[in-house]
Parts: structure tokens; sequence; C-alpha cells
């Protein structure tokens, strides 16, 4: 699913709440979602892994999401470590 997010460009809105997705799943999903922060407006993460790499893939998403209006990530299994990076 990454690579085909990643080659889109153009996503506006993704959800993919409790799907268990862990390590490398997410990493390559942060990675793609990258490749889309200038048209994504929302996108539901929660109740999936966010930890180490994640949390700094998902930063660098959010600091390149001009137009990102809403991001759901509770639930995830970032800590207070990782949370305090996102504040």
């Amino acid at each position: 699913m990454a690579n085909v997010f990643k080659a889109m460009g153009s996503l506006e809105i993704l959800e993919v709440p409790q799907n268990g997705i862990k390590k490398d799943g997410m990493i390559a999903l942060l990675d793609a979602l990258k490749s889309n922060a200038q048209t994504l407006r929302e996108v539901y993460l929660h109740d999936n892994w966010i930890k180490q790499e994640a949390i700094d893939r998902l930063v660098e998403f959010i600091l390149r999401a001009e137009s990102l209006e809403r991001l759901n990530i509770s639930d995830s299994t970032m800590g207070t470590n990782g949370a305090c990076l996102l504040y």
C-alpha cells in the first residue's frame, strides 16, 4: 500500500485505524505520506504502532503537511517521549 500511496502524490484523506500496522509498515506508510504532504487534509492512524523511527517520520510529515486539518494518532504506542516530540 505504501508504494501505491507514494506514487500517487495526491492523497487528500487517509484512514487506516486499528490495522495492527507495525514498525516496518508504519515507517513505509509515513514515508509515503511525506510524498503526499502537500495534498493531505485528514490522516487517521489511531490504534497502530508509532514508536522510534516512525515518530521521527511522523514529525517530518507534520512539518511538511501545510494543508493538514485533522490528524488522529490516539491509542498509538508512542508513549510520553514520542508525544513530547510532537508537542
